[in-house]
């Protein structure tokens, strides 16, 4: 597990994003440049009048005609974004600080007073009424996804989802939190005791089936036929469940780690493969399709609820280091991700043969360097065709650098190894016991810094022969830079 902070650069939250510049002495507008359209999480997806919309952080929303090619709509960034529903008439999406949003046609948003301050989490529509819970048990309702009026809540517990059916509204939500309402507006805490997470709930025509997590970490399943009588089934499966639809014959369920469950009847859950590891916050069926939504802007599909394909556009997995080469940009990161790109802007995967982080590149005697865990060393003259080289060690390699005539790379173990040319490398030095995690050429000597359990500098002329310039108790410094006239390290 390295504990690298990851470069400023272009780099925001593991994602990559093309800066505009605007002045010389400012970065400029930041738009999204991998992946496309953007890698915000997506919280939530609704499907209505031909048209799928998400909803997720930073205030983002979304539109597709075919869940495959997505349009950004203009929103507040501010506002995170937590559920959106389609009524039959309208959008609606909830969100931070009691935001509530309408839309007729997906693409024009507007801002409606909700009365409440706190967060919206879900919402349910039952033909006559629009329910919002949320936060603190926060709960509104409205007539019309315009005029929202608060009600007097029945617990102070964090309320996650809420579904309408068998003649009621029934939301659930943190410390085992489940509340009911015939009409919305009165509302009452279930006698049922249970302390668990719960996160989800839909009604499959008979009965509630809620989804949630149960201690240590198991999954766990309940459901009830009118908020009052339980059965709680478990769950074999080691991940929580967060969304869960009904289609008219199954239940499907998506949560942490890319799990997609199906099931006939709440009791037994068959997993089915899924094509990430992130983790799915939401699903809708539109009838012919499931669509899938969760962390990094990943979107699944699936015509039947076991064949899941990607339709995401570009790479998702997190990038921890970018370098320039005078002609097009090199990014490495998570399970030997490797991308290109000529202007910043569009982005493309490239194979290598390395299944573990890389964590450092740099570009220098015409070629780029990446380096990573246990060890290793990629090089490549066009970006394109990578090669492994042999880097004499195991350790860890957290970040490469060149000074004009040499590669230096830093690691685990205070490991520091060096290369003319990037292809062959001296044998390694070790230099501390600590672990160095970013090296740079100041113009004059090399710096590195680190510490697993300090905060460490070193300086050296040559590479070779280090010099510890400070050694303080605390966490470790992970990255630092040269402005000319000093250095900084944070």
């Amino acid at each position: 597990m390295f504990t690298r902070m990851t470069k400023v650069a272009v780099i925001a939250g593991g994602l990559l994003l093309a800066g505009l510049p605007l002045a010389a002495q400012s970065c400029g507008e930041w738009l999204w440049a991998n992946p496309a359209p953007q890698g915000n999480l997506l919280s939530a997806v609704a499907f209505g009048d031909g048209l799928y919309v998400a909803v997720g952080r930073a205030g983002t929303i979304l539109s597709s005609r075919d869940g495959a090619a997505w349009t950004q709509e203009i929103a507040n960034p501010k506002v995170e974004l937590s559920d959106v529903l389609w009524s039959g008439a309208q959008f609606i999406a909830v969100g931070q600080g009691g935001a509530v949003l309408t839309s007729a046609d997906g693409h024009l948003w507007e801002f409606q007073r909700s009365e409440i301050t706190t967060a919206l989490r879900k919402l349910a529509w039952n033909g006559d009424l629009f329910v919002a819970v949320g936060d603190g048990g926060g709960v509104a309702s409205s007539p019309n996804g315009r005029d929202w009026t608060a009600r007097t809540p029945a617990t102070d517990s964090n309320l996650r989802d809420v579904a309408w059916g068998a003649g009621r509204f029934l939301a659930v939500g943190d410390y085992g939190a489940i509340v009911t309402s015939p009409d919305g507006i009165s509302w009452s805490r279930s006698t049922f005791e249970i302390f668990d997470q719960l996160y989800a709930v839909a009604w499959d025509g008979s009965r509630f089936v809620i989804t949630g997590t149960s201690f240590p970490d198991f999954g766990l399943v309940l459901s009830t036929p009118d908020g009052v009588g339980f059965a709680l089934y478990g769950q074999a499966q080691h991940v929580s469940l967060k969304s869960l639809v009904w289609t008219g014959s199954d239940l499907v369920a998506v949560g942490e780690y890319g799990s997609i469950f199906d099931s006939p009847d709440a009791i037994h859950w068959t997993r089915r493969t899924s094509s990430t590891r992130v983790e799915l916050t939401d699903l809708v069926w539109n009838g012919a399709e499931f669509l899938a939504v969760g962390g990094r802007g990943v979107v699944l599909a699936s015509p039947d609820g076991l064949d899941w394909r990607s339709r995401s556009v570009g790479n998702r997995n997190a990038v921890a280091d970018v370098a320039w080469s005078g002609s097009g940009y090199a990014a490495v990161g998570a399970s030997g991700t490797i991308l290109t790109s000529e202007n910043g802007a569009s982005w493309t995967s490239q194979a290598s043969d390395v299944q573990r982080w890389l964590l450092g590149v740099a570009f220098g005697a015409s070629r780029f360097v990446a380096v990573g865990e246990q060890g290793a060393i990629l090089t490549s003259e066009d970006g394109t065709s990578w090669t492994r080289r042999n880097s004499g060690t195991k350790e860890t390699l957290y970040d490469v650098a060149w000074n004009g005539s040499r590669f230096l790379a830093v690691g685990s173990g205070g490991t520091v190894i060096g290369s003319g040319d990037g292809l062959t490398w001296s044998a390694p030095l070790m230099i501390h016991p600590n672990s160095l995690l970013q090296v740079i050429w100041s113009g004059a000597r090399w710096v590195a810094v680190g510490g697993d359990y300090a905060r460490l500098v070193f300086t050296s002329e040559d590479g070779t022969t280090w010099t510890k310039r400070l050694s303080v108790t605390g966490g470790g410094l992970n990255d630092v830079a040269w402005d000319g006239l000093r250095l900084v390290a944070v």
